[in-house]
């Protein structure tokens, strides 16, 4: 009989949908395992209350880190590690205007893009006191 062998290419990026409270600072988790392929760059994209006018958040580079794409916003802080394949950010004073769907994309060459979408909740600080009160 024939035997087939199939290699099965499973290229898979991680994240996972956060919900924060206003004011604390949110881990925006994000890995790409799987490729062996050469990681070109790593950029997040946003879609938030605030509706920024890029979606464009900022770029990570091999050599540079990361590059804010339009206005530079500190609070959001590049804690991953390209070399380890790692693109997560952590997102400190989180407001509300921030809640909305974060996008992680790898590039890698050749074959192209990957992404996850995080969708960041953010709960305003009187709907705590509320379930405080119950």
């Amino acid at each position: 009989g024939w035997r087939f062998l199939c290699w099965i290419l499973s290229i898979l990026v991680t994240g996972g949908d956060v919900t924060k409270v206003q004011g604390g600072t949110v881990l925006l988790s994000c890995k790409l395992t799987g490729a062996d392929e050469t990681l070109t760059q790593i950029t997040w994209e946003r879609m938030t209350r605030g509706n920024p006018p890029i979606p464009n958040l900022l770029t990570v580079l091999p050599i540079n880190g990361p590059i804010f794409v339009g206005e530079r916003d500190d609070r959001f802080k590049f804690i991953g590690n390209f070399n380890d394949r790692n693109g997560s950010l952590q997102l400190s004073n989180v407001r509300l205007m921030d809640e909305g769907t974060y996008t992680c994309i790898f590039t890698l060459f050749p074959s192209g893009n990957y992404r996850t979408k995080i969708f960041l909740n953010v709960l305003g600080k009187d709907v705590i006191m509320q379930w405080d009160l119950l």
